[in-house]
């Protein structure tokens, strides 16, 4: 399908959107010191071989192979192989795809008319399709406007519509798990409930409106009755009824955000038309902050409990009392991302901290992207300028940079071709920064990851085994630095992948399949790690329970004395039969599988005849372990 071409934002939204990745290069990857006492560098996922990209959400990407779009894991494998015009991101376990053509040329990255939205989950398999695909029994179109990708949250697809009619957006809402159609909701009088936010699990903001075909499929709301939020039956929860000629109406309702919502009050001025300012209610519809501010941006009451509003033209935050916390001098504050939000003051752009507020990177830039992993694209110069003739962006390359959150530039991503992000063909360069950066090379796109890795040196007892070990191939390059700090269950997962391709000789998907092994991509809810999953799908790397595996959680004693134990087993080591002698481990759940790694002197106790089964371990500590364990399985083999 030839791409349409659209409208370009004007530079103010331009200077919004247009940055924010992080950069790696392309083989082979340097490193770069930094000053903050590491150095970044970056891992390659997939070299660039796709015609187009999505970036990656709960550790899937979709991306386009002979015009369908399937999806990668974080290692670059296809998971799930390319067969739909149009992919979304995950979310919440799930995506939306179609198998249909849209019916009009509009960039189909972005848009679709007419198509049947299809929920998948993470292994491709379909859940449900989408009841009636947004239409009316009578086949009319409930809302008319462009249909975009619905957005997923919390089990519910939300599909945007563009249409305004008594002010603002609207969204068709499905059920994600059957497909049927929670709003628009026509009621018994024959008005209509049309969503106008996201629910908060049982609540939506809504509006009871009149509907208007116009004869050609489409339909309008002119007539405003109520709004308040009802519940996903149509059912009212809380509402506000409008009548002709009244002084004052409660004219629209955002989502509530813990205890408190946006409200809007309509009041007759002198001239005897409405104007409308925005307050804050509670759930007993009692005004908490009374109407007082122009439009409302975003609100984090439970996190950083702030609001975000606009008064006098110009956007501050105010607490839950309605106090000023930070002064109405902004032309934008982005919702915080990775501790950081964005500004726009006067024609640039800065950095808050989000806990603080205070100013964390002076406005300096003329484009800026938000923080991800401690990186953020910045545009140096003023704006960024697109030439129609040419179809084309018009930047200053040098002047793209890759920041961290000290706002200092990094170097090693400096010769990165960041060209995905301006593509003309799309409706704006909106790149919000994933799990990994997307590059290109002769116009095809792929993927790498950043990594910082502390620069500390190991400790002086550990440093030969260190450096042996990383000469043997055991140490990924996340895991080369902050010898000394305690290490994450997530960040080891790759040493116990690489222990065992080293003591095999074999790849991973090798000793997989001759084990009969079968990876599920969905073992856990907070990790699509393939190290981790390999690992579980071998039984050596449990999760926490749950659907969790927790891989910031840190690693203690007892959890890699047990997985180099069945690393072991599964390798065709007999484990059994061994004993230890330490005082502290009767009754511990590793009682079992300490015997071995301490007969083979892989792991040893603290002294006093102690083992210390739940201390933390180190970096550094974690890599020996893990040498002697393949010195001991090469021996065993």
């Amino acid at each position: 399908m030839k791409k349409r071409m659209v409208n370009k934002l004007p530079q103010a939204c331009l200077a919004l959107l247009v940055c924010i990745v992080l950069a790696l290069e392309m083989l082979p990857a340097p490193s770069f010191a930094s000053e903050s006492g590491g150095k970044w560098s970056y891992t390659v996922v997939a070299e660039p071989q796709f015609e187009d990209v999505r970036n990656f959400s709960e550790g899937l990407a979709a991306v386009r192979v002979d015009g369908k779009w399937g999806y990668i894991d974080a290692s670059g494998e296809m998971v799930i192989e390319p067969q739909f015009v149009l992919a979304s991101d995950f979310s919440g376990g799930i995506a939306a795809v179609t198998f249909d053509e849209p019916e009009e040329e509009y960039d189909v990255t972005r848009w679709g008319y007419g198509v049947q939205w299809i929920v998948i989950d993470q292994t491709g398999t379909q859940l449900a399709s989408l009841e009636n695909n947004g239409y009316t029994e009578q086949g009319m179109r409930v809302i008319t406007g462009e249909v975009r990708f619905p957005v997923i949250r919390d089990g519910y697809l939300y599909r945007l519509q563009l249409a305004v009619f008594g002010g603002g957006m609207y969204y068709d809402v499905f059920d994600a798990s059957d497909g049927s159609v929670v709003f628009p909701k026509q009621l018994d009088n024959g008005r209509w409930l049309v969503a106008c936010g996201f629910g908060d699990g049982g609540a939506w903001p809504v509006r009871e409106s009149g509907y208007y075909g116009d004869g050609e499929g489409l339909a309008s709301f002119p007539d405003l009755f109520a709004c308040g939020w009802a519940d996903a039956g149509g059912n009212w929860l809380e509402h506000f009824e409008w009548s002709e000629g009244a002084e004052s109406y409660i004219s629209a309702a955002r989502s509530f955000d813990g205890d408190l919502a946006a409200v809007w009050l309509a009041t007759v001025n002198d001239e005897g038309y409405y104007t409308h300012s925005l307050g804050f209610m509670n759930r007993s519809c009692e005004w908490v902050i009374e109407p007082q501010f122009q439009y409302f941006s975003w609100s984090d009451w439970d996190g950083l409990g702030i609001a975000v509003v606009n008064a006098d033209g110009n956007y501050g935050a105010i607490d839950s009392l309605g106090n000023t916390v930070l002064p109405f001098r902004y032309g934008r504050i982005d919702e915080e991302s990775d501790g950081m939000l964005l500004f726009l003051e006067g024609e640039k752009h800065g950095y808050l901290d989000a806990e603080t507020l205070q100013t964390a990177i002076p406005a300096q830039y003329g484009c800026a992207g938000r923080f991800t992993n401690g990186l953020a694209m910045v545009y140096a110069g003023d704006s960024i300028g697109y030439d129609y003739e040419l179809e084309t962006y018009v930047y200053d390359r040098e002047k793209l940079q890759i920041i961290d959150k000290t706002g200092r530039e990094i170097e090693a991503f400096a010769a990165l071709d960041l060209s995905y992000y301006f593509d003309p063909y799309k409706d704006s360069p909106d790149f919000d920064l994933g799990e990994c950066i997307v590059v290109c090379e002769n116009g095809l796109y792929g993927f790498v990851k950043p990594v910082f890795v502390q620069t500390e040196a190991p400790s002086s007892w550990a440093a030969a085994e260190v450096a042996a070990a990383i000469e043997a191939g055991l140490v990924p390059k996340e895991l080369q630095g902050a010898y000394r700090t305690p290490v994450s269950r997530g960040r080891v997962a790759q040493l116990f992948v690489n222990l065992i391709e080293q003591a095999c000789g074999k790849s991973i998907d090798e000793f997989l399949a001759e084990k009969g092994a079968v990876v599920n991509e969905a073992a856990f809810t907070d990790t699509a790690d393939r190290a981790v999953l390999a690992a579980n799908a071998l039984g050596i790397i449990n999760g926490v329970g749950g659907g969790r595996f927790d891989p910031e959680g840190t690693l203690t004693r007892a959890q890699i004395a047990a997985i180099i134990n069945r690393v072991a087993g599964v390798m065709g080591v007999d484990t059994a039969g061994y004993t230890h002698a330490f005082s502290d481990v009767s009754g511990h759940w590793v009682d079992a599988e300490l015997g071995w790694p301490v007969h083979v002197g892989i792991v040893n106790g603290v002294g006093g005849g102690r083992f210390d089964p739940n201390g933390e371990l180190t970096t550094e500590q974690a890599i020996l372990i893990t040498y002697r364990a393949l010195a001991a399985l090469k021996n065993a083999g």
